[in-house]
């Protein structure tokens, strides 16, 4: 299958909170798994619809405080992780700070090259 994002996405650690349009009192909680420019992925515990917009609030010790933002549910799949039945999202960003994802993705490929330097100089 051919890689139709533009930009890569990166392994992170975090949680998200978001809500749907279609039921903005409740809240559904989720586990990052990786980030890029243009959007995220995160495993949830409740299915929720592609195609449904969501508000979001990103929660990473890479940033300093919650990055908050609007998206669209391009992909759903069920899994298996650890026993359990979970849902992949994939939410393409249509309203976030870019400055923030820039300074997260910034510090990730910081982190990366670290670590190489180090697996090099043994």
């Amino acid at each position: 299958m051919q890689e139709r994002r533009k930009y890569i996405r990166y392994a992170i650690e975090g949680s998200a909170v978001l809500t749907t349009e279609e039921d903005t009192a409740r809240s559904i909680n989720g586990d990052l798994i990786n980030i890029g420019f243009q959007g995220m992925s995160l495993n949830l515990l409740e299915k929720i619809r592609e195609g449904i917009r969501v508000k979001f609030a990103l929660i990473t010790k890479l940033h300093d405080k919650s990055i908050i933002g609007e998206g669209k549910v391009k992909y759903v799949h069920e899994i298996t992780r650890y026993g359990t039945n979970v849902f992949r999202l994939g939410i393409e960003f249509t309203n976030i700070d870019n400055e923030a994802i820039r300074s997260i993705i910034n510090r990730i490929q910081e982190d990366l090259c670290a670590e190489a330097r180090r697996k090099r100089t043994g």
